[in-house]
């Protein structure tokens, strides 16, 4: 018989990584950094924002730079803020033939081609093709008490977006 040793299974070492100097994270950062602080001060008068020169010892050399003091006053908390997303879009009307579509779709119990004609007339295609992956499992099954938790979750979507598009979204959740 044959003794096979196995050698231990020696980790290699990661290299270290040699940690940024001072002068190249100032450099990272994009600030502008004198030998002469009569530059810096130069930086800061041209400017005309409020701050001072500050200087930093690093390795043998001495760097100044600029550090602009940040205002204590907040424009954004004190006013109010207005959504422009409710002033830009406007509520449009859906014409009264696409309602009638509806309230006859709805008459004739295809609930679902009547959820299909609102979401095509929003022009929304990830809906429309929700509701028609909806039609398609409801004529393979032939039953929708199945289906019916998915559809009250696309209604939710629907009719939440029905309502910030249309004016005259209450004649139409009426048709439904």
């Amino acid at each position: 018989m044959i003794k096979l040793t196995e050698k231990p299974f020696k980790k290699k070492k990661k290299a270290m990584k040699k940690p940024k100097s001072a002068k190249a994270r100032l450099m990272k950062m994009k600030r502008k950094y004198y030998l002469k602080p009569e530059k810096a001060k130069q930086e800061l008068e041209k400017s005309g924002l409020p701050g001072n020169v500050v200087s930093k010892k690093i390795g043998k050399q001495r760097l100044f730079f600029v550090s602009y003091k940040k205002s204590n006053l907040n424009i954004f908390r004190e006013t109010k803020m207005i959504k422009l997303k409710h002033i830009l879009t406007e509520k449009k009307e859906l014409g009264g033939a696409i309602i009638d579509k509806i309230h006859d779709l709805t008459d004739k119990n295809a609930h679902n081609m009547a959820r299909l004609t609102l979401a095509k007339a929003m022009r929304n295609k990830i809906l429309m093709k929700n509701y028609e992956a909806l039609m398609v499992l409801h004529t393979k099954f032939r039953d929708m008490n199945d289906l019916n938790s998915a559809r009250n979750r696309l209604d939710k979507e629907l009719f939440a977006q029905a309502k910030k598009m249309y004016s005259d979204y209450d004649i139409i959740h009426g048709a439904f």
